[in-house]
Order: structure tokens, then sequence, then C-alpha cells
């Protein structure tokens, strides 16, 4: 996908380091219901917004990572065509109001877990709690030298 292809050196931030990026790949409907796969898309969207959040993470359109949906990718490829070094992949398992939602950040200079959970299996979750869940597992990661003030944008009070 040569249009989708980030330049790294775009990526520069103000004193001249790379700054961390990431894309999120569409998760997967693991529901069997394919009316489910708005409930999947909408993770997805909601969990580039929270990364968005990050003052110094370069985080790939939605556009740009839903050109990998319904595709079995080598992370390692789809990394180097969209400039991250991070991917963050997951699944969606929807019954009623019980939801499962698996996460997976990936090195993709490696291939490696950098971390995987899931969460919801037995209780019922509410959307805004596994994003909330993910921001919180990943920014210690993202940003091992984590503030606040430092690291996240302000929410808009729209």
């Amino acid at each position: 996908m040569p249009g989708n292809k980030v330049n790294p050196e775009s990526l520069r931030g103000r004193a001249g380091r790379t700054t961390q990026s990431i894309a999120v790949l569409p998760f997967a409907n693991m529901s069997g219901d394919p009316e489910q796969e708005y409930f999947a898309d909408g993770m997805v969207e909601d969990s580039i917004t929270a990364l968005s959040r990050f003052r110094q993470l370069f985080v790939i359109a939605r556009n740009s990572t839903f050109t990998y949906k319904g595709r079995a990718v080598d992370v390692r490829h789809v990394a180097k065509e969209l400039g991250v070094r991070y991917v963050l992949e997951g699944s969606v398992r929807k019954a009623g109001h019980r939801v499962r939602i698996t996460g997976q950040l990936i090195d993709a200079t490696t291939g490696a877990h950098l971390w995987a959970e899931r969460f919801g299996e037995e209780s019922r979750i509410g959307w805004a709690e596994a994003l909330r869940a993910f921001e919180v597992s990943l920014t210690p990661l993202l940003y091992p030298d984590f503030t606040q003030e430092l690291v996240w944008r302000p929410r808009s009070s729209t």
C-alpha cells in the first residue's frame, strides 16, 4: 500500500527526537454476529481517539488502518508500510450485555508482544471502562517516565 507509507522524518518532535508511533488495527469481531461489526469498529475508533490524547504519540488515522480489515496480516509488514513502531490489535466478543475485549500491543521492530490484556470476561463491561483500561495499561509502556501534564492532551469540553 504505497499510498499509506509515512515518512519517519515527519515524526520528529521539537527536540529532534522521533516520537512514539502506533497503528490500531481493526479489531476482529469474534461474536459470530455480523451486526456486531459496529461495536468492534467503534472500539477501534475510540481507541484511536484515546491514544491521540498522548502528546508525543503519532497515531495513524482510521482510514489508513481499516484498509487491513478482514485480512490476516504480518504486523511487522503493516508497521513498515505505515511507518510506526507499535501496533495495537485486538478482538471483541459480545453476547447480549456480556463483552470480552482483548488487546495486544506489539513492538513491530521485533514482532514481540509487549502487553496483552483481556477485559470483561465474566462481567458486564462498558465501552468507556474498556477504553480507560487500555489507556491506563498502555501509558507506562509507551511512557515509562509518565507525568499526566507532560503526556496527556486535555479533553475537549464539548
